[in-house]
């Protein structure tokens, strides 16, 4: 893999590249800018440590080559470019494979809902996808009879809406969206233009992940890569494969009540995300750190590796006793992907009784990254969130003004510097929102947060604002 650094700045780029390679040879890896295998923590330390506002987006084609440029805001939009593209990379054969065999071919995956005044663009997008193997819809005649339209929108997987404010002005395309709704299609907001916030629309998506294809090229293509994968999911969801190729495993636990309740009780799911060192297989490696380690504390009830070491009993039971847990595994690359994890979420509240008011997610280091994106990207589907020792986007994060969060971050963290999570904070500036700062703590806050029976208690009395 090459990693080429490039920037309309020669003094931004220089730096960049002297701090890096002095870190890098400080670790406890011999690698050379130019030539490393995996993109791993240390290297995202080193970008975050020393390169924080000179931070780059990346490109990466078919030939591993990842092409650095920037500005952009944080690190974390690099890895997860570079989960993406090897995803979108992999799993093409899959999705063109299970395309062959659908012979039904009046129907779409896709329909493009635009205004007629932002054709060029939804044509532009239309060819891509068609590039890619989908069956596109659009309403090429630019049709008025919207029983014509009602049909192509019935055959279809997925509704793409092109935001603008050409389109709220059109009164066909509130009628194409607001149909999509009640027949309970799939939909997928794209923006393509700057607006102000409608609210008949804002109902429809406020659960859903909004792409904008608007800004630089390098944004817009990052973003296409990430409507291409939500595009992918939701096909290979509609057609009930027997597994979703990106499907992340997870260690799942019920409340003891759980069968002996009456069916109509439904109970909160809280979903933990690892950190980056319980990657990959075994499975058993999620049970090191965290609400798995307290599960599997309580219900083992006998001293190994695993359950009984610095496990707070009180906690594990509060935990075991009132939650259905969920704990996937990253099993591919590095970090965690908000499209996958909002499938999971989704197969999960179809197949257990799940209070949908009361969903929560906390995840430790690389899975606080997970935490506070899994929230920006679903804003509207959590009742609160635990992230510790993580950080985001700090040009998103008010999308969680309406959230209740609860922070945690060891002040002497050197592998996440504790500003990582507190410039979130100081940007979100919300009531709703605290942070817990160990003063005497490294990297590992979560041994302690997970030990405090006051979490569990404060996300029990959080309920998600209908």
């Amino acid at each position: 893999m090459t990693i080429t650094l490039t920037s309309s700045n020669t003094e931004y780029l220089t730096k960049c590249e002297k701090e890096i390679n002095n870190y890098l040879k400080r670790s406890i890896f011999q690698m050379t800018l130019d030539g490393f295998e995996n993109w791993n923590q240390y290297m995202i330390n080193a970008f975050y440590k020393y390169c924080k506002n000179r931070s780059v987006l990346p490109k990466l084609d078919n030939q591993q080559q990842i092409i650095l440029y920037g500005p952009i805001n944080n690190v974390y939009e690099v890895n997860q470019k570079y989960q993406l593209t090897n995803a979108l990379i992999q799993e093409k054969t899959n999705l063109l494979s299970i395309f062959s065999k659908n012979t039904s071919f009046n129907n779409f995956n896709i329909m493009l809902s635009s205004s007629s005044d932002d054709a060029t663009i939804s044509y532009r997008l239309a060819n891509h996808l068609i590039d890619e193997g989908f069956s596109v819809s659009i309403n090429s005649n630019q049709s008025t009879e919207f029983d014509y339209i009602s049909k192509e929108i019935n055959k279809s997987v997925c509704i793409i809406l092109f935001l603008s404010e050409n389109y709220f002005k059109d009164e066909l395309c509130e009628k194409e969206a607001k149909y999509a709704n009640e027949i309970e299609k799939s939909l997928i907001p794209v923006k393509v233009q700057n607006y102000e916030p409608i609210e008949w629309l804002q109902k429809l998506i406020e659960k859903e992940s909004c792409f904008q294809l608007l800004g630089s090229e390098s944004h817009s293509k990052l973003e296409y890569d990430k409507l291409l994968l939500k595009i992918m999911l939701k096909v290979f969801q509609q057609k009930k494969t027997s597994a979703i190729p990106f499907a992340y495993r997870y260690l799942l636990s019920v409340p003891s009540g759980y069968e002996s309740e009456t069916t109509d009780k439904r109970w909160p799911l809280l979903l933990f995300l690892h950190g980056a060192g319980e990657s990959y297989s075994p499975i058993e490696k999620v049970l090191k750190h965290g609400l798995p380690k307290l599960v599997h504390a309580y219900s083992s009830n006998k001293q190994d590796n695993h359950s009984m070491d610095n496990v707070n009993m009180e906690c594990a039971r509060l935990v075991a006793e009132n939650f259905i847990t969920c704990s996937p595994q990253v099993d591919r690359d590095y970090g965690w992907d908000s499209t996958v994890l909002s499938v999971l979420l989704d197969e999960l509240e179809q197949t257990y009784r799940i209070d949908k008011n009361k969903i929560y997610v906390t995840g430790i280091s690389m899975g606080g990254y997970g935490t506070w994106s899994l929230a920006m990207d679903q804003p509207a589907r959590f009742a609160a969130i635990i992230p510790i020792c993580g950080g985001g986007d700090d040009q998103r994060v008010s999308l969680l003004k309406h959230l209740p969060i609860w922070n945690f971050h060891g002040k002497l963290d050197d592998v996440i510097p504790v500003e990582a999570s507190l410039s979130l904070i100081k940007v979100l500036n919300s009531p709703l929102c605290k942070s817990t700062v160990y003063p005497n703590l490294t990297h590992d806050s979560w041994t302690e947060t997970y030990n405090n029976s006051e979490i569990y208690k404060w996300l029990l009395e959080q309920t998600k604002n209908v």
